[in-house]
Formats: structure tokens, sequence, C-alpha cells
């Protein structure tokens, strides 16, 4: 089963090179691939890039903080889900959390590079219909066990030189985002009807709208799902208004 690693930027490039190299061990059928180790001396680069994505059964994005924006990345991630049946593709987060991810990214279930989310994205990989060396649940557990305190090990010497992001994103931040997502669902779902909250302000909780129930493709026309998040937005601007200072 091929592996695409995908990476940007020098921590990024560590990581995925030493999960490149760990899950060759791990899962021994498996083909795990990335640029900088893979392609051989004198090939076109962008030919055996276009090649692999082509062939991958799993795209494993490693994200940190100076490349969770790279539009390599974005590509990237976008090629694999457009190639890879049912979209195998797994955001590895190195000094970010699943909230951080912005765009696109934020679309597939991320892991964390710790312990649960390693054996979380190994277990995805064991289960793969592609993967013809699947270990049974005693031998990957030991397997596991085994194994990952040398990743551990590998990715804890790349911590303390990784910046962390400190700053919360904002509610304003999120709502394109959330727009887009919602929108993007809507036009995939079949039609069906629904009834809508709408956050009314400050003075009142959610209220069911009078209006006869809509289908969800036209929510986006009738803007009764920005109203909502207007609504919302407005009662957390109250809310942290009527926090008392420290």
């Amino acid at each position: 089963m091929q592996i695409f690693i995908s990476w940007s930027g020098a921590v990024s490039k560590a990581v995925a090179g030493a999960l490149r190299d760990w899950l060759k061990r791990v899962l021994q059928t498996t083909e795990p691939w990335m640029s900088e180790r893979d392609v051989q001396s004198g090939a076109r680069w962008s030919d055996a890039v276009a090649v692999k994505l082509r062939d991958a059964k799993v795209g494993i994005i490693c994200l940190t903080p100076e490349n969770r924006n790279a539009p390599w990345l974005h590509f990237e991630a976008g090629a694999l889900s457009k190639t890879i049946e049912h979209a195998n593709v797994c955001p590895y987060l190195f000094g970010i959390e699943p909230h951080d991810l912005v765009g696109p990214l934020a679309q597939f279930q991320a892991r964390r590079a710790d312990k649960d989310g390693t054996g979380q994205l190994l277990q995805t990989l064991n289960s793969h219909p592609a993967h013809m060396g699947k270990l049974d649940d005693v031998t990957f557990s030991e397997t596991f066990e085994l194994w990952w305190p040398k990743l551990a090990q590998q990715l804890g010497s790349l911590s303390s030189t990784t910046p962390r992001i400190d700053s919360k994103r904002t509610v304003e931040d999120m709502v394109p985002e959330i727009l887009e997502t919602v929108r993007d669902i809507s036009r995939k779902m079949k039609p069906s009807f629904v009834r809508v909250p709408i956050f009314q302000g400050d003075e009142s909780e959610a209220a069911s709208t009078d209006d006869e129930p809509v289908p969800v493709s036209q929510l986006e026309g009738r803007d009764l799902l920005q109203k909502a998040i207007d609504g919302f937005i407005r009662k957390q601007r109250a809310a942290k208004e009527r926090e008392p200072e420290a």
C-alpha cells in the first residue's frame, strides 16, 4: 500500500522523514513515500510527485506552526482527496491543534503527533482495505508499543525548536470557514426539511422560526445561516463584556 507523505519547511520535513522511516519498520508491507528521500537523482521531481499522488492510497500531511497555511500543502491535500477513494487524507499535527486548521485541511480528520494520535493513524493504515499485511489486534498493540518510543524520541528532539501557536482563533476568523463548510455539505446533501434556529440577539436564547420548514439546499438563499451566526457572535461578545476583569 502506497502512502504519500506531504511536507513543507524544515521542521515538517524532519517530521515526515522520521514518520516515513518509522512506518517502514512498523508496517513493513506499506510503502511510505516522501519527495526528499524517494525521488531518484536526475529524475523530474514534478513528474515523480504527480505519479505518487495518483497511485497513493493514503495521504499524510505533516503540519507545523510554520507551514499550516503553505499553498503547496493545500494543493497536495486537494490532489490527494480527488484521487484517493474515500479521501483517506490525514493531517499529522506537530505543535498545533485541530482547531488551528483552516481552509480545505480543516475538513479532514487530523491526528496529533503524540502517542494516542499516532496510534490512531497507524490503526487506520493497518485496517485500510489496500493494506495486504494487516496485523491482528494483539500483534498490532505489541508492535506499536515496541516502536513508538523510537519515534517519540525523534519527535521530542524537534519539539524544543518548534514554535507553538499561542493565540486562539477568534469567532470572526471561524465564521467564513463555518459558512463554507456548511454550504459545501448542503450542496452534497439530498434536500431534506429542517426548522432553522435563529439567535434573536443578546436578550433571548435560540428560537425556531415561524416559517414553514425549508429545504437544507435553500438555506444559503434565505441567509438564515448567516443570521444565526451573526446572532451567535453578538451573544459571544456580550458574554465576554459581562465577564469580570481579572
